[in-house]
């Protein structure tokens, strides 16, 4: 599985260090490769530096790619797509501008299957794998600890127990049969070890398919699915006043026009 997983591996190169060289700010992987190019999955925030996130759609955004394998050189991917509420963005290699050598080794860079993160079971050792603290392609350990809301409310993120550092931003989070469940994407400080991955049933059935569609004109919307109200959580005190029997649920303070 390790194996399988370097194949698909990358560091995201930023910030040319007082040396002249581009440290690593994060972790990518190969989620799609085919006739219409090589596509990367990593966080918004490991290819977005500094600014607003409206500022990486003024213009082609560009980033130096290096994988794991030591074979490929390091390649200029571009930023075709992002979701700031997830905060994931799609990158692109186009191998045509590359040696006939490159072409051919890019051609044969394996992509990371997208699992069923809904089908995690409390407990289940996890991998997270990435390049923490500029450490290249490093595995650690984890283990699964649930689902909750994260990222202002609208998405559920997979929870894990596990020691992972800046540099693992936007590296997968590995089953132990080689299927990506998650993005490493959050952390607690330490020591408390408590990370937040974007689970891979979203990306898969939700996130993906529409920064593909959009692919060439980075695009940052990605639509959710939505109630179309604003709900209050019932606390003891509403229970009382309303004369409700559980303090259970939500009431609807507005709804959308």
């Amino acid at each position: 599985m390790w194996e399988r997983a370097t194949q698909s591996l990358a560091a995201i190169l930023l910030n040319v260090n007082a040396a002249g060289q581009p440290d690593v700010n994060g972790t990518a992987f190969i989620v799609e490769n085919g006739p219409d190019g090589l596509f990367l999955l990593t966080n918004l925030h490991v290819v977005r530096e500094e600014g607003n996130a409206a500022d990486l759609f003024r213009k082609e955004k560009r980033v130096k790619v290096e994988f794991a394998r030591p074979d490929i050189a390091v390649q200029e991917g571009v930023v075709v797509g992002a979701d700031a509420i997830a905060d994931l963005a799609l990158i692109k290699i186009d191998s045509t501008k590359a040696s006939e050598i490159q072409r051919h080794r890019l051609a044969s860079m394996l992509a990371l299957p997208l699992g069923d993160s809904d089908a995690l079971v409390i407990g289940e050792e996890l991998m997270p794998v990435g390049h923490p603290l500029g450490n290249r392609n490093n595995p650690t350990f984890a283990r699964y600890t649930g689902q909750g809301p994260f990222t202002e409310d609208r998405l559920l993120v997979v929870r894990f127990n596990g020691s992972v550092s800046p540099g693992n931003s936007g590296g997968p989070l590995l089953r132990m049969n080689g299927e990506v469940v998650g993005i490493n994407t959050a952390m607690l400080p330490a020591p408390a070890q408590v990370a937040y991955s974007i689970p891979s049933s979203t990306i898969r059935k939700v996130i993906l398919p529409q920064l593909r569609r959009f692919e060439g004109k980075p695009h940052e919307r990605v639509r959710y699915g939505s109630l179309g109200v604003e709900l209050q959580s019932l606390t003891s005190e509403l229970m009382e006043v309303l004369g409700l029997p559980t303090r259970q649920g939500g009431i609807v303070t507005r709804v959308d026009p």
